[in-house]
């Protein structure tokens, strides 16, 4: 008798252990996608505000649009500083027609390589720009 309650019990152990191992599995699982997505959300949003600067910023460009995407993809996917650096830019540029986005990319970038466990970067990030002949220098409207 001694040997089935034993036998049940190492049963019901054996369940209870599978049980909870698949279900922090899952929860695993689940957190590591939505960390997935976040991040690939971010890096598309840093991509589009990198190509974006030093533009010219007509009302119905690719930039524009680039901008309008990427704000809205770090309002909900970014950190609280992040989103709040994006709600910055958008009242500066409708409050002024201009804005620079270099903190907020700043801050996208230290994000992204810790949470890729990438090695930390000091200086400052350069944007190189190939103009045309009769386009204008860096500085000029939208720069970062």
């Amino acid at each position: 008798m001694t040997e089935i309650i034993s036998a049940i019990i190492g049963a019901i152990a054996a369940i209870a252990v599978w049980y909870f191992s698949a279900r922090d599995l899952r929860k695993t699982d689940l957190l590591n996608k939505k960390r997935e997505i976040q991040i690939n959300f971010l890096i598309e949003a840093y991509r589009k505000l990198e190509s974006s600067c030093h533009r010219p910023l007509e009302h119905d460009s690719e930039f524009a649009r680039n901008i309008e995407s990427a704000i809205g993809d770090i309002q909900l996917f970014g950190t609280q500083k992040q989103v709040e650096l994006a709600q910055r830019i958008s009242d500066t540029l409708a409050n002024t027609g201009s804005v620079t986005y270099d903190d907020l990319m700043n801050e996208l970038r230290k994000d992204l390589r810790e949470q890729l466990r990438l090695e930390a970067l000091s200086g400052k990030r350069k944007i190189m720009r190939i103009l045309g002949k009769n386009e204008p220098r860096a500085g000029g409207r939208n720069a970062s």
